[in-house]
């Protein structure tokens, strides 16, 4: 019986999906075209038809066409699967685990949605809303934008949340689960009082969580709803539903502070704007805003010197979020390393002193437009920062200076453009820029999307790394959370492998039964018959482990070398695949010289 999966992919076509995305033509017995994932100007990206499969033979990226949606928004393995099972008509069966949790969950999730309903019915009816009301007008918030945001009102006395949603049959559970009732001093009552109240909603437009500001001297100015499994505030972007398609069809994003300046973005046009909701960018809004679609991702923070240190770290998360791989090698460990590559451009955009991107978008949209197209590249950006950090006058400040800029230089993908760069560091340090690319840090980063294979009923590789991961020793964390995952071509297997590898050395990471949240029956037994083989075994020692975990990630990516040598037999650019060719033969006896040295340190010469 086929799997979920399987039979999702036997209903979809994937160059049917993906060409909603990109614009692909035929290139002999497949199609190419721009990759949505990096910026190229000649195409790159293959589509498989046959195999159900895409390459993008520039940024390395590949997979199947779960791989492909999870890429695209951001998203993880369960909700790609909801989305892809959806339009494939295929019924997901109720998973093996708690019913009561489940039907918690969707208690939850309606109480929020019918909070957001009635907060927004306050602020257009509600006679003590009239100030709120006065005051959108007074910021310039048009009707249509009030409606799109659906924005609300906390109201300064009683407690209308927690009433209506009491009679319409919330138990007490999911009323402190939506995060807008407190009872910690008295009985439940609403968590908001006299605040403009702004909905937060995942990708698919299902409400999560709100933010809040106060409409009087109450502080903090703006407050949250309380985080709970529901809504973490560090795992989403305001605005991020309404702006995903712009994004994708701009392939740009234009990342902003607060909710109001997002909400002005979006009424003068600029719908490919997102917010960080005020605090530091984290790595997980990266990782959306990296997997989003977005070639170019413009960071426009508050002028100040908060907005300064925010945009700083800013740049830094998109900067991890955004690195491609390229001049892999492999050491004589068996571990992959290679330069990293910023598959993504970041600029920031300059703002005049004292303005936020909302009073500049309202009272000039021309002059918006033209501060977002001259936005600072990321070089440029650090460049001005070093220089105004580091007195270069000094052999210290010139050695700190090197020692910040020259990771900016190595992650640019145009070599030209990357030798200006190192020019440039040269004049201002007075080292030669030879010795410079020489100082030049390499890195160890996560390497492209396996490929998807033909379905199998069992892979022994890829049940095998999730057996060392359930089995890895204590001192092994590091290891495990630095695990890429990515050569596993089972969506299911992937997931699971990186969720513990995202808790590992957490205390207070995800539990085995969260980590299984999402999958399908059939997948579900699986990821549990293996867990159920190493149940009460022994964690692996630290020797063995490591040597087991070098072998199997070698074998891993040898098999996605090989599946690539392949994709590249059905190139029709006789050059570009003869070179690809190439690189991949010469990766390919890298790994079989490594796999034949780590023999050799665990078991010896052979006679």
């Amino acid at each position: 019986m086929a799997s979920p999966v399987e039979d999702i992919k036997s209903r979809l076509n994937t160059a049917e999906v993906i060409g909603r995305d990109v614009r692909l033509q035929r290139s002999g017995r497949y199609l190419k075209g721009l990759c949505p994932f990096h910026t190229e100007k000649t195409p790159s990206f293959f589509v498989f038809g046959d195999r159900g499969t895409f390459r993008c033979f520039g940024c390395g990226e590949g997979g199947d066409l779960f791989t492909y949606v999870m890429r695209r928004d951001g998203s993880n393995f369960p909700d790609a699967l909801q989305l892809l099972a959806s339009e494939a008509g295929v019924e997901l069966r109720a998973q093996d685990r708690d019913p009561d949790a489940d039907r918690q969950r969707r208690s939850t999730r309606a109480a929020l949605e019918e909070a957001a309903k009635l907060m927004h019915r306050l602020l257009r009816e509600a006679p003590e809303a009239t100030g709120t009301r006065a005051y959108l007008e007074e910021r310039g918030v048009s009707e249509q934008m009030l409606t799109a945001f659906r924005l609300g009102y906390a109201p300064t006395r009683g407690s209308p949340v927690t009433t209506h949603l009491r009679q319409l049959g919330t138990d007490a559970e999911a009323l402190s689960a939506t995060g807008l009732v407190r009872d910690d001093d008295g009985p439940p009552r609403d968590y908001f009082f006299n605040r403009l109240i702004f909905p937060i909603s995942e990708r698919r437009g299902t409400v999560i969580g709100f933010g809040a500001r106060a409409l009087g001297d109450a502080t903090p100015k703006y407050l949250n709803s309380r985080e709970s499994d529901t809504f973490r505030k560090g795992n989403h972007l305001y605005a991020f539903n309404l702006a995903a398609d712009a994004i994708r069809r701009e392939r740009e994003a234009v990342l902003v502070e607060g909710y109001m300046d997002a909400i002005a973005a979006h009424q003068f046009g600029f719908t490919n704007t997102v917010a960080s909701m005020g605090t530091a960018l984290t790595h997980e809004q990266g990782r959306l805003l990296a997997g989003s679609g977005a070639q170019r991702i413009v960071l426009a923070l508050d002028a100040d010197s908060a907005g300064a240190a925010a945009t700083r770290r800013g740049v830094d998360v998109l900067r991890d979020a955004g690195r491609d791989a390229a001049d892999a090698e492999v050491d004589f460990r068996g571990l992959i390393r290679h330069e990293a590559r910023l598959s993504i451009d970041i600029a920031v955009v300059e703002l005049p002193s004292g303005e936020d991107p909302d009073s500049v978008i309202r009272a000039d949209t021309a002059r918006w437009r033209a501060l977002l197209e001259a936005a600072v590249p990321l070089a440029d950006y650090y460049f001005r920062w070093a220089l105004a950090e580091h007195d270069v006058a000094s052999i210290v400040g010139r050695r700190r200076a090197v020692a910040d800029l020259t990771p900016v230089i190595t992650e640019i993908n145009d070599p030209a453009v990357r030798a200006h760069y190192y020019e440039r560091l040269s004049h201002v340090s007075g080292v030669p820029v030879e010795e410079l690319r020489r100082a030049a840090p390499r890195r160890q980063r996560r390497m492209g999307a396996a490929p998807a294979t033909a379905s199998q009923p069992v892979d022994r590789v890829e049940e095998g790394l999730l057996e060392l991961v359930l089995q890895a020793p204590p001192e092994a964390a590091g290891a495990v959370a630095g695990l890429n995952a990515s050569y596993v071509s089972d969506p299911s297997l992937r997931h699971v492998i990186e969720a513990l590898a995202q808790s590992a050395g957490n205390p207070s990471g995800d539990s085995w039964e969260s980590v299984l949240e999402g999958l399908d029956d059939q997948s579900r037994e699986q990821v549990e018959a293996v867990h159920a083989r190493v149940a009460g075994l022994p964690a692996l020692e630290g020797e063995t482990f490591d040597s087991a975990l070098q072998v199997t990630m070698l074998r891993l990516r040898e098999r996605r070398i090989l599946e690539e040598l392949r994709e590249v037999g059905a190139m029709d650019d006789g050059a570009a695949a003869s070179a690809r060719s190439r690189e991949l033969g010469a990766q390919k006896r890298s790994i079989e010289m490594a796999m034949r040295e780590l023999s050799v340190l665990t078991h010896g010469p052979t006679a």
